[in-house]
């Protein structure tokens, strides 16, 4: 395959895709990366935690809430809590940034 060898010519080299700190006996580290999901995409008229369990059921692991919200910080935690989610990420506003 005349193609392949073009897109990664030096995969096959030993050594040559570890970083150069690590050792032979040394593992990466490990990152765990969560999914959100944000709560505007929900369309459910029921109440909070209905809609945190929906993100839930779908595979999510927390629900984004935009800013500004109407929702009292109460309600967003007991959501979180009887919902089961991980996190409950609030985007704040805090004005125009370059």
């Amino acid at each position: 395959m005349a193609g392949v060898s073009a897109i990664t010519p030096l995969a096959s080299v030993p050594g040559i895709n570890k970083a150069p700190s690590m050792t032979e006996e040394q593992e990466p580290p490990r990152v765990t990366l969560k999914k959100a999901l944000i709560l505007g995409m929900i369309r459910d008229e029921g109440p909070l935690t209905d809609k945190f369990k929906i993100a839930r059921d779908a595979g999510f692991d927390g629900v984004k809430l935009n800013s500004p919200v109407d929702l009292r910080t109460s309600e967003v935690l007991e959501a979180k809590s009887k919902s089961g989610m991980c996190c409950a990420v609030v985007d704040l506003n805090t004005g125009s940034t370059p």
